[in-house]
């Protein structure tokens, strides 16, 4: 087709896409003053503005020295993040792997009973609220706008303003650990552990109010990639033809925003109770201590689906362009992360077995929490059939995926069983519920991210990383992970009693005893201590009075010496018949 003939229009549709392809090519050409090999340069009839290129490179030119700071782009703003988050990863693995070396060994005394709970603390609070919600922005910010067909977000000052609060914000707090003013009542802070009585000082403070700004920017964040997601597609680009990514990204938004003002509500409360004695946890003074454990959970446990499900949409964007083929049941997926999205909300209670509720709500969330696996199934089964179905490179990314198929499967089978009341009663708070968080955030979350960064790496640096450098790390991430976290699925109680066996009583530097230690005390001293520790001593008595877990593991010693002498009972006479039947 002639030039002319496309200009004039005289071939239909085909005319009008070659004379915009024209046009296009004609502003590029003059813009660059370099014609393509092989083509004839069309007449430019509009005179183009003095210094329109100096101008347009100045403009994109990306920043230099402190003018950095003020960068709103999308691209640079994106890159910032995924990089800090990666940090705040590796600062949380050196955590872990100091925590793993107090606990290699029995009796090991690298760390004091303070310094072993800051590092417990600072670790799930580092991993959870400064890597994993962080870098599931962060790579929305970077990847979004171009699946979109956008030219940036709609609001990139708020993408910057939420970048620097979490990066300044977060390194300040991550620094309280070198001048021992770190959290140590465990991330979660439950009171009365967490109250001005069982942890004075400024520990707690710092936590409260760290946290509280970080999901502040989070929620910033978040609607940021709403509005861009709803406000800023291309033309033509309906909800039903986004791409199953944007859905995933939505859906989190929405939750952040719906999930996250509850954990800074419970945040404010702790502290004005700590900074005014105001006894809003304080169980002794008239106060709830699980209207703590409610708020939080309420964010906690759709939190995990805010870290799995944008996981989820990049795996669904990356398998069909591995596999070479379309998605299976693609909207049926997309429903399905609303689905998951929905019905999270209606499960914190989840994390609340233990806590004496009663049995009907509780029966009901245990319900809820083994349907919820339904469209995760659905997900995991459309993923497999695309990879049957199509013809399959064998790239890094693609070892990553396989390995998040069979990592993640094995976590949401374990949250299957701790769904049920009766299996999550003898496993609450044991190295079974470790290993099922790290499977579940380990292999829904941080294997499917190194797959996006093997995938997608020509974006950031215009070439792909080494595929042979690649194996050896999926390789080293996969079987170092599976060989750390898979005993622990069968160590259960017993894993618990290296955890501080050689801490003695009244180790703490500012209470009486620590408050990680009282509460993992039955696990440290093992059963057969526990069946012969005296019963309860009256309220008023010794350490009891200043203990009041004290008192929670009398109790239990004495349920279970009671439970040994019934079954000692039971025994005897079977015992007394044994010889008579041998004579």
């Amino acid at each position: 087709m002639s030039d002319a003939g496309s200009m004039d229009g005289t071939s239909g549709a085909a005319g009008v896409s070659g004379a915009a392809d024209v046009r296009a090519t004609s502003a590029t050409r003059d813009m660059n003053d370099v014609p393509s090999p092989g083509a004839r340069r069309p007449e430019n009839r509009l005179p183009r503005p003095e210094g329109e290129l100096e101008r347009l490179r100045a403009a994109w030119e990306p920043p230099k020295g402190w003018a950095v700071i003020g960068s709103v782009n999308n691209v640079f703003i994106g890159k910032l993040y995924i990089a800090t988050a990666f940090v705040f990863l590796l600062l949380g693995g050196v955590l872990a792997l100091l925590m793993r070396a107090q606990l290699a060994t029995p009796g090991q005394t690298l760390f004091s009973a303070p310094v072993f709970q800051q590092l417990f603390t600072m670790h799930g609070t580092v991993m959870m609220f400064l890597f994993a919600v962080p870098m599931v922005e962060a790579i929305a910010v970077f990847l979004l706008p171009n699946m979109l067909g956008a030219r940036d977000l709609p609001f990139p000052r708020l993408s910057a303003y939420s970048y620097w609060m979490y990066a300044i914000g977060g390194l300040a707090f991550y620094a309280t650990l070198f001048w021992q003013l770190a959290p140590d009542s465990g991330w979660f802070m439950y009171p009365p552990l967490s109250g001005a009585t069982y942890s004075p000082g400024l520990n707690a403070d710092f936590w409260l109010l760290g946290i509280g700004f970080i999901e502040i920017s989070a929620i910033a964040g978040a609607i940021e990639l709403i509005t861009g997601i709803l406000m800023t597609r291309a033309p033509g680009m309906t909800l039903g033809r986004m791409p199953v990514y944007a859905w995933s990204m939505l859906v989190v938004g929405l939750m952040i925003v719906l999930a996250f003002p509850a954990v800074i509500a419970g945040t404010a409360l702790l502290e004005i109770e700590r900074a005014f004695d105001w006894p809003i946890f304080d169980a002794t003074r008239g106060g709830d201590p699980l209207l703590w454990q409610h708020l939080f959970w309420f964010f906690g446990h759709p939190e995990v689906y805010i870290i799995f499900l944008p996981a989820a949409g990049l795996v669904s964007t990356m398998v069909p362009a591995l596999a070479r083929t379309t998605l299976i049941g693609r909207h049926a997926v997309s429903a399905a992360l609303v689905a998951i999205g929905a019905a999270s909300f209606l499960l914190w209670l989840h994390h609340m077995f233990t806590a004496g509720l009663g049995g009907l709500g509780l029966s009901l969330v245990s319900i809820f929490s083994v349907a919820i696996a339904i469209p995760g199934a659905l997900q995991i089964f459309a993923w497999i059939g695309t990879l049957w179905r199509g013809r399959l490179q064998w790239t890094t990314a693609t070892w990553f995926l396989i390995g998040f198929l069979v990592t993640f499967v094995v976590g949401g089978l374990t949250g299957v069983m701790l769904a049920l009341l009766p299996i999550d009663w003898q496993v609450h708070d044991t190295y079974f519920v470790v290993a099922h968080f790290h499977y579940v955030l380990i292999g829904g979350m941080v294997l499917p991210m190194f797959a996006a960064l093997y995938h997608w790496i020509p974006l950031w640096k215009g070439r792909a990383m080494s595929e042979r450098a690649g194996r050896w790390v999926f390789g080293l991430i996969f079987g170092g992970f599976h060989l750390t976290f898979f005993p622990d699925a069968h160590r259960r109680h017993a894993g618990h009693a290296a955890a501080g066996a050689h801490l003695p009583v009244g180790a703490g530097t500012r209470t009486a005893e620590p408050a990680l230690v009282r509460r993992r005390l039955h696990h440290r001293r093992g059963r057969a201590a526990l069946r012969h520790r005296p019963r309860a001593q009256p309220a008023g008595a010794g350490a009891g009075a200043r203990r009041p877990m004290a008192l929670l593991d009398a109790g239990v010693a004495a349920q279970r010496g009671l439970r040994h002498a019934q079954h000692s009972a039971r025994r005897a006479p079977r015992a007394a018949v044994a010889p008579a039947r041998a004579a």
